[in-house]
This record gives C-alpha cells, structure tokens and sequence, in this order.
C-alpha cells in the first residue's frame, strides 16, 4: 500500500496524487490518500485554507483513517529495530527535501508514506497517457463557458494565466511566491505572436480588474472567469487552449500540461519563487520544450 499526503489547492493535489499514482503502478501496489489536511481549522491570516478537489476528475479514492494511521506509522518506528519482525509489514516515510527531483522517489518500496509537493513531471512521466484519462473533467462545460470553448476551438488559442490573489494580498505567500510583472507577460505575447499567425488569447486570472487596467484588450483578447467553487473551469478551458503562456502557479502548470496539442508552445516564467536560492532548485520543474522567460 502506498499513502500519499494532500496539502495545497489543485494543482499542487494534482502533484501529489501523480507521484503515488506512479510509485503504485511501479510496485503493483494500492494507492490511497490521507486528506487530513483538509479538516484544519485556523485563524492564522497568513495560512490559506484548502478544500479536497480532486472529486472533479473521473477518480475513484481510497482514503485512509489518519488517526488509525498515524498509529500504524508510530507503531511501525518503534518495532522498526526489531529483527524478528518482518519488514514487509513496516510503513515508511518518505518526506522531500527539496524542489528538485530526487532520483530515490523512484526506488521506494511498497508500504510507503509519501509527503511533499513532488512538482516535477519526472516522477510519473511514464504515465502521462494514464493520467490524461485521470484527470479526465468530470462535469461538461455550462454557461458562458460553452460559448468561450467554442471560441478556443475555433481560434489559434492561447491561454494567459495571471495568479494574484495570495500572492499579493498575503504577506508570507508573496515572500515566497512574488507576482509576476506585467513585464513578463508583454514579452510572452510578444514572443507567441513572433511564433504564430493570428493567435487569440484568452485571459483566466483571479484579478480580472488588474488585467483590464494592464491590457490594451482587442478582439483578440478574450478573458474568462470562473469563481469559488467552479474556478476549476479555469484550468478545464486552459487545457483545452492550442498553446499556453502560465504563470508561477501549479495551477496553470497543469492545464499546459493536460493540453494535448503535440505541437503545443508553453511559456513559463523564469522566477517561480522569489528567493534566487529556492528558484535555482526548480530546473526540474519545467518540462523539456516548455520555454522559460524572465520578468524583468
């Protein structure tokens, strides 16, 4: 059995459920999933509260109880020195240590605890064409959403994510993630258009006003919104774009990498965290072909 820890919003879930998924397949194992996280209460301003989202993907989930699981794991280190005791029945707990992708992910045995964000596609890669089906949306597209695919599948589409919210309202978020200027996005528009003939961008971002106040918006400009519970759409209608400009969020990292078009372009911006010496550790983060670009 392999139990992989949830934390963060979407995409990062998204991350985490990739990973065991590929560690299962390799092990012929079971996978299931400890949502404990979820349940946390606080009135730290500074803590951004997640809910499960995983439910909107055609998945069927194994959770387990974290109070008898947290048991097992104690039980487990303590009878861990124990000779006689086979070690096939002993839980272990692998934590990451940093960013970068770490080879030994991919040697762990069955009977695994797995905690950490694991944003690199290199631990499960191999499974890409499975994970499509996966992370198949569950629900069609309704409302104005209708209207807008039409408009992605019709046009030379490219989508623009611009995440905000957090990462500029909240003090400790924006000391780690930062925004991206807008300095990077004229560049990345300037670069598609060098690229392709008569691109249509399609603006997603939960700041529609910053984005309006920032844009010359044409008729080739098109934004599109989705909130609270239905901001998944967002990623839904970014998967279905021809080619992707994302922003320093695994949430748009992910519908560039649900987009199917094998001639896609994706533009992902050089600085995913604002420290130099934390972004340094993301090489592995971009996949081979997707095109990195300064914000300054």
């Amino acid at each position: 059995m392999i139990v992989i820890q949830l934390s963060g919003g979407l995409g990062n879930q998204m991350f985490q459920y990739a990973a065991g998924y590929a560690i299962t397949k390799k092990q012929n194992s079971h996978l299931k999933v400890d949502s404990s996280n979820f349940k946390i209460k606080t009135t730290n301003k500074n803590f951004t509260l997640r809910d499960f989202e995983l439910n909107i993907f055609e998945i069927e989930f194994d959770t387990v109880n974290p109070l008898l699981w947290k048991l097992y794991r104690k039980l487990s280190s303590l009878i861990s020195n124990l000779k006689f005791f086979p070690e096939t029945y002993l839980v272990r707990v692998y934590s990451e240590k940093s960013p970068e992708f770490d080879d030994f992910f991919l040697s762990i045995s069955d009977n695994a605890y797995l905690s950490g964000y694991f944003q690199s596609e290199k631990y499960f890669k191999k499974y890409r064409q499975e994970l499509l089906k996966l992370f198949k949306f569950k629900y069609a597209l309704t409302g104005d959403n209708t209207e807008i695919i039409k408009s992605i599948k019709k046009h030379n589409s490219v989508s623009i994510h611009i995440r905000r919210g957090d990462y500029v309202s909240n003090k400790e978020i924006h000391s780690v993630h930062g925004s991206l200027t807008i300095k990077y996005y004229m560049k990345a528009i300037k670069l598609i258009r060098e690229k392709l003939d008569n691109p249509h961008f399609y603006f997603f971002s939960d700041d529609i006003k910053w984005v309006e106040q920032n844009f010359n918006l044409d008729s080739q400009m098109i934004i599109a919104h989705n909130t609270g519970s239905e901001s998944y759409r967002d990623m839904q209608l970014m998967s279905c774009c021809k080619h992707n400009i994302i922003a320093n969020s695994s949430f748009s990292w992910w519908g560039a990498w649900l987009n199917e078009n094998s001639e896609k372009i994706v533009i992902s911006p050089l600085k995913w965290f604002k420290d130099p010496v934390r972004n340094s550790l993301t090489m592995d983060l971009i996949p081979v072909g997707w095109i990195r670009l300064s914000d300054v």
